[in-house]
């Protein structure tokens, strides 16, 4: 069965240029894993420092080695201080 994961994010204002950088960078990589089938990063219409990752996997295995890669834990660890508030992670 796939899994479906939508992370919502909120980013603080002067970490902005750097979120975009490592997002984009971490985007190309999670999209070229094996079992990826869709990871997208959509920012909202309506505040420029909302965002929310959408990852489609094959299944839970796929989605399970993702979260062991190195730019996975990479961007954790960058991702984490930059944020506003807490993020708001769905899974499916």
């Amino acid at each position: 069965m796939k899994k479906v994961i939508i992370v919502h994010l909120e980013i603080k204002q002067e970490n902005r240029e750097s979120f975009m950088k490592e997002t984009f960078s971490v985007t190309s990589k999670s999209r070229a894993e094996t079992g990826c089938l869709e990871y997208n990063i959509l920012e909202n219409c309506y505040s420029e420092n909302k965002f929310m990752i959408y990852e489609v996997y094959e299944n839970n295995k796929a989605f399970e080695n993702h979260k062991q890669s190195e730019h996975y834990k990479k961007y954790i660890n960058f991702v984490m201080p930059i944020l506003a508030k807490e993020p708001v992670i769905e899974i499916y």
